[in-house]
């Protein structure tokens, strides 16, 4: 984690802790250690043993701290309690534009099917509109997508050869959701092309061959959610670097 709470409830970040003072966890309250390694990134952590939010790690990616930093401090790691007050976790990041509130969580380690289905309705029954944005450039090993087909403004139809970190999106039935969550994807894309193989005595088959293979040209693609039906091949709109982070710094202003 990258705030805590001082004696006096006020948050600080850990660049701004002070070496010895006691500081909490927002959330559950309980005490936190300022981990300061040269290494690993700076960050707060839990005792060994304690229980708090399982959802959120402590320890964040360089590519998920470059991506929450992107927004202001005051609506980064933010503590969310549902209607009743039972249940509690950390958004990344939590904001509200106008009358519409967000949680925004960034997603660089692989999450199983039923954490993202548990996750995006509990900030959604707690009044959330829910994007997902998912890591596949900094990964290891790199996810490629193909890109297919391109339309007018910035539709892409896209193929993945790959798809083993969100395969659990071909089985969701999301009409148990109220609404649909926003998915994004970061990833390098290259250029493909159907190829048709037809070897005598055999059926003829089709696959997918990469025409530029060593093209890497790092975007965001958004998923639409109502139009999805497998990572196999989907239809995405896509974002350079530079258009997404506008987007998200537009969104927090």
């Amino acid at each position: 984690m990258l705030f805590a709470n001082d004696i006096h409830g006020k948050r600080i970040h850990i660049d701004d802790a002070e070496i010895g003072l006691l500081y909490v966890c927002p959330a559950c309250g309980g005490a936190m250690i300022q981990k300061r390694g040269d290494i690993v990134a700076h960050h707060f952590a839990h005792k060994a043993g304690s229980e708090c939010d399982q959802w959120y790690t402590e320890r964040l990616s360089p590519w998920h701290r470059k991506m929450q930093d992107t927004f202001a401090k005051d609506i980064q790691e933010i503590v969310i309690w549902n209607d009743s007050d039972t249940e509690f976790h950390i958004a990344d990041v939590a904001l509200q534009v106008r009358q519409r509130k967000y949680v925004i969580e960034f997603q660089h380690l692989t999450i199983s099917q039923k954490e993202f289905i548990t996750r995006s309705k509990f900030y959604m029954e707690c009044g959330y509109t829910m994007l997902w944005v998912f890591d596949f450039c900094e990964c290891f090993p790199p996810k490629k997508i193909l890109i297919a087909e391109e339309y007018k403004n910035n539709g892409v139809n896209l193929v993945w050869p790959g798809r083993d970190r969100v395969r659990f999106l071909d089985s969701i039935d999301f009409s148990d959701f109220d609404h649909y969550p926003h998915v994004f994807f970061h990833v390098n894309t290259g250029k493909g092309k159907l190829q048709l193989h037809q070897p005598d005595g055999y059926y003829p088959w089709e696959t997918w061959e990469y025409v530029d293979p060593f093209s890497k040209e790092p975007c965001f693609v958004w998923v639409p959610m109502d139009e999805f039906d497998t990572t196999s091949e989907f239809y995405a709109v896509r974002y350079s670097e530079e258009q997404f982070y506008r987007v998200l710094k537009n969104l927090s202003r």
